[in-house]
């Protein structure tokens, strides 16, 4: 499935569950991303490297905790998305467009 990942590397940040059982994302990054490539420097024993890492799956994306706007659940009816930070929340705009109105999108495309 790794081939939907636009390397916006919020999943790799530290999550929490609330009392409500809802995901609450973290502003702290695995200590195995390198944040300036968005790639984790041990993606093919990552899973060994640190337990709680996962790798996308069917029963991880039914956990609703990945970002609204990641290609593995934008499309999914009735998704509940979890609860990113401030600063994560802008990573989401920047590298996945979620929660933009067109307009602006459209906009930011033209001064560039």
């Amino acid at each position: 499935m790794k081939e939907l990942c636009r390397r916006c590397t919020i999943c790799c940040y530290r999550k929490v569950i609330a009392e409500d059982g809802s995901v609450v994302y973290t502003d702290r990054p695995c200590g195995f991303l390198d944040l300036d490539t968005g790639l984790c420097i041990v993606y093919e024993f990552r899973t060994r490297a640190k337990a709680e890492c996962v790798r996308i799956t069917k029963k991880v994306i039914d956990l609703e905790a990945l970002p609204s706007g990641c290609p593995y659940v934008k499309d999914r009816t009735g998704y509940r998305a979890p609860r990113l930070t401030p600063r994560l929340e802008k990573l989401e705009r920047e590298t996945l467009g979620a929660g933009q109105p067109k307009e602006e999108k459209t906009s930011r495309r033209k001064r560039r």
